[in-house]
């Protein structure tokens, strides 16, 4: 790496990065080709060293993003050069490190198991920061020895798992059959594939994260492991950073700060938690965004101009009890310590205080904890909705518009209701918004709360499955000749593992369809996954026969279980986002997508897409593609 001037602006560096390598090299023509998504210079090279072709296409986005270029210079046998240029702010002093807290790994002790040199560095360096006690081995013969000398030394294990010799899966089965008392394990991956989560599931692996793993993830996890253990509670499911999503609700959040640097470090923060952030710049400025909307938590500073953060707080409050508002938790963020200071915050209304600088973990900690409650809030008052006084509710609300809207709202609302439960039932996601809005709109005429947030829950459903539907429509489709049964056998291929799957495949190998190769292998994934959950035969599994045959330009490819089938009536509606038949509705996982988003891809490659119910039983996908010339 080195810097020079950059003439395009004064202020400006120039960074070149290179990256030479000596092993395979690249043919000329191919050099621009591996910068395109799911390219790999030679087709064999996915089967040797895994890896799904998107790393240097993420890199190239990446450098475009931020004005520079990437090239590479090869020849083959010889190696190649990777190299990039960009032009970067340059700046006299670095960012001071975020504080971190970590007491509840503090005096923990982990191994780490990587063989690149690089990687145990970054673990290590999270690691000491957090106060944990390191060991690291760089293969999984030292990991062995290592936990078979004394595995109660170790709280946690951080397997990599593409090793050379032994692998990180391998390695945790010799360790799960050889070493008592084993810690908590922890795999990482920079080559993540699908059947992953159950290896690790079947080998009592605690957390799963692809590389490169957020920080704060892995000590969530940590910490959430270190809990299991010190309370004996079994480890029911796989840690992933999914998972830890899931757990961490997502807030509305009123940030209140006249500070641009603490106002960008703050947003920085709750953005990357994924947290929904609302910046504004004094007190005054916060009680008038108030007036028209409700957070779920508001951070406050202590000292700003206009308004300070005790005044608005007790204006706040005075508001809040006079329009009959639950409490908004309020969070004093001030660079003081002082007891004092603590008590003017609480006696203003505040329900607690973070000090400045903001330690990452603490505010990390408080917000989990914050989304935790209001989860619980949330459930109680789905269980007690029925409690709910609305005469007391309509008694706040203004007498002459009940007066005139009264009447015809008593009259309309059982016919909105039916025709809201019509949409819902057939999935038509257009009238259920637009009914669940109008309801919406004249419960809250009401103070009719819960009814109108559950209006709204259902008016959000579109909105759902629009982000849902982007997918499809924003992969570029790369229409070539396929070779259909490749494609077939390459999907069964990665199910492999599945011991209630066994798939047939009829189809002559010279047989070629018009078609992204890839949304294809997605197509037929999809619906072998949706075989093996819900079209099993009477012994749990799912036999499913893959065939084709060619008429004219055209190729009918069929994709049948043994299964049960399901009722006729609700065939049309399988391809209908969120609908979920009688038999999926038994099953604990699935969202009600596949089905959909498979009949958009066939479409957008030019063909057509129909599920019946099969002669003899089972359910049969019917595929028709253009056939190649």
């Amino acid at each position: 790496m080195r810097k020079s001037p950059s003439g395009a602006q004064k202020g400006m560096c120039r960074i070149y990065f290179s990256e030479n390598d000596t092993v395979f090299g690249i043919s000329r023509d191919k050099q621009q080709l591996i910068f395109e998504a799911f390219s790999q210079e030679d087709s064999s090279t996915t089967r040797r060293f895994g890896g799904t072709g998107l790393g240097l296409s993420i890199s190239s986005r990446l450098v475009e993003l931020m004005n520079g270029r990437i090239w590479v210079d090869s020849e083959p046998g010889q190696g190649s050069c990777f190299q990039i240029e960009i032009d970067l702010q340059e700046t006299t002093s670095a960012n001071a490190p975020i504080e971190l807290d970590c007491t509840s790994l503090a005096g923990k002790s982990a191994l780490i198991v990587d063989d690149n040199a690089t990687n145990r560095q970054v673990l290590e360096t999270w690691l000491s920061q957090w106060q944990l006690q390191v060991t690291s081995v760089a293969n999984g013969h030292a990991a062995l020895e290592t936990l078979s000398k004394d595995a109660k030394k170790f709280d946690f294990v951080l397997l990599d798992t593409q090793m050379p010799d032994m692998d990180g899966y391998t390695l945790a089965k010799r360790l799960r059959e050889s070493v008592p008392q084993l810690p908590p394990m922890i795999m990482l991956t920079s080559a993540a594939m699908r059947g992953d989560a159950d290896q690790c599931k079947a080998l009592g692996i605690g957390a799963y994260f692809p590389k490169p793993v957020a920080p704060y993830d892995l000590r969530l996890s940590l910490c959430q492991l270190s809990s299991n253990t010190k309370t004996q509670k079994p480890s029911s499911e796989l840690l992933t950073r999914h998972k830890l999503r899931e757990a961490q609700r997502l807030l509305d959040i009123l940030l209140v700060e006249d500070n641009i640097v603490n106002q960008k470090l703050a947003l920085a923060l709750l953005q990357k938690w994924g947290h929904r952030v609302s910046v504004v710049n004094n007190g005054q400025e916060a009680l008038d965004i108030l007036e028209t909307r409700q957070f779920d938590v508001i951070f406050m500073d202590m000292q700003m101009p206009v308004m300070g953060g005790l005044d608005a707080t007790r204006l706040y409050r005075a508001r809040e009890k006079e329009l009959s508002r639950a409490r908004t938790p309020i969070i004093a963020m001030t660079a003081n310590a002082m007891e004092s200071d603590r008590d003017d915050c609480l006696e203003a209304g505040m329900d607690d205080h973070i000090s400045k600088p903001i330690k990452l973990d603490i505010l990390l900690d408080f917000l989990n904890a914050l989304g935790a409650k209001q989860n619980e809030a949330q459930a109680d008052q789905v269980r007690v909705i029925e409690n709910f006084d609305y005469a007391a509710a309509i008694s706040r609300s203004d007498p002459e518009i009940v007066e005139i809207i009264a009447g015809a709202f008593r009259e309309s609302v059982p016919n909105d209701l039916k025709q809201l439960r019509t949409a819902l039932a057939s999935s038509n996601m257009n009238d259920g918004e637009r009914i669940a809005h109008t309801l919406k709109g004249n419960l809250l005429t009401f103070n009719a709360d819960p009814a109108a947030s559950l209006a709204s829950d259902i008016e959000q459903l579109d909105a759902i499955v629009d982000k849902f539907m982007d997918y499809a429509r924003a992969v570029h489709v790369r229409m070539a000749a396929v070779p259909l049964r490749a494609v077939a056998e390459t999907c069964r291929y990665a199910v492999k593992d599945h011991a209630d799957l066994e798939i047939l495949i009829d189809i002559d190998e010279q047989l070629l369809v018009l078609a992204d190769e890839i949304e294809l292998g997605r197509v037929i994934s999809n619906l072998l996954e949706n075989a093996r959950r819900y079209g099993r035969s009477a012994d749990g599994v799912a036999r499913v026969d893959i065939s084709a045959k060619s008429r004219d330009d055209w190729v009918k490819v069929l994709v049948r279980d043994h299964g049960t089938g399901v009722p006729d009536e609700q065939l049309p509606q399988l391809t209908q986002p969120f609908f979920r038949g009688d038999v999926a509705r038994t099953a604990a996982d699935g969202s009600g997508l596949g089905l959909s988003i498979v009949e958009k891809n066939i479409h957008r490659m030019g063909g057509l897409f129909a599920l019946v119910n099969a002669e003899g039983g089972g359910l049969a996908a019917h595929i028709k593609l253009q056939r190649a010339p």
